[in-house]
């Protein structure tokens, strides 16, 4: 239903549910932003919202704890020094003795086995400075997967 009247610069038109939106003249009315209407349209909105945040925060939590606790390739390159000798020398032997534990907690992820060698003095700067790193995409393989190296 819209209803004008002629010789006033307002017009007002009225919607079939009641509600009224004034046009020409005057500002938009604001919706309220109190009482209990408000109230009880806007509670709802906020529990979805809280809900779906949990669950977008749950669900990150999990796959990072899954995705930290999986076991990877090992992420340095085998045919560069100083990885490049028998398992039983150089840097294989500080690794299994001095370094097993803390390995086998990273899990073989790329940057604690960087940081955890790079730490170590008795490997030496050879680690950091002079050993390759497999790429990232081929660091996020399971450790259970073969490659053709």
């Amino acid at each position: 239903m819209l209803r004008t009247w002629s010789g006033s610069p307002l017009v007002v038109s009225t919607v079939a549910g009641g509600a009224v939106s004034q046009v020409r003249g005057m500002k938009p009315k604001k919706k309220n932003k109190f009482g209990p209407q408000f109230v009880k349209e806007s509670q709802p909105w906020r529990e979805e919202w809280r809900q779906q945040r949990e669950v977008r925060l749950a669900e990150g939590l999990r796959k990072y704890v899954l995705d930290s606790s999986t076991a990877r390739r090992q992420p340095y390159d085998t045919r560069f020094a100083p990885f490049d000798r028998e398992e039983r020398d150089g840097v294989y032997l500080v690794m299994k003795h001095l370094m097993g534990d803390k390995l086998n907690l990273t899990h073989n992820h790329a940057n604690p086995v960087k940081r955890l060698f790079c730490n170590v003095g008795l490997v030496g700067p050879t680690v950091s400075t002079r050993a390759r790193w497999k790429p990232k995409d081929s660091a996020f393989l399971p450790a259970k997967t073969s490659s053709k190296e």
